[in-house]
């Protein structure tokens, strides 16, 4: 499922997928991605392939992006390691 959501307020894109896990059933993994200027610019000039760069730079500006979502999910424990992997991009920043 992906879900986004916009406001007035704090224009932000919110794209959320839900993963099935083994130890707690659904688990909402998402990702927080704020208009900034610089990821305005991206999208008008198509660069789309750059966002996820944007997302990373932005962590202090309150984005977070999928795969950093999902890594906290099993570093808590609420999903195991095979979900984490099979919903992530990077599947490398999970660790060994």
């Amino acid at each position: 499922m992906h879900i986004s959501h916009r406001t007035q307020d704090a224009p932000a894109e919110v794209a959320r997928e839900v993963s099935v896990t083994q130890l707690q059933g659904l688990v909402l993994a998402f990702e927080i991605l704020i208009a900034t200027s610089a990821v305005r610019q991206l999208i008008r000039e198509g660069r789309l392939d750059a966002i996820n760069d944007a997302l990373q730079s932005g962590m202090q500006q309150g984005m977070i992006s999928k795969d950093a979502c999902i890594k906290n999910l099993f570093q808590k424990k609420i999903i195991t390691q095979s979900v984490a992997l099979e919903h992530m991009r990077t599947p490398e920043i999970l660790g060994g």
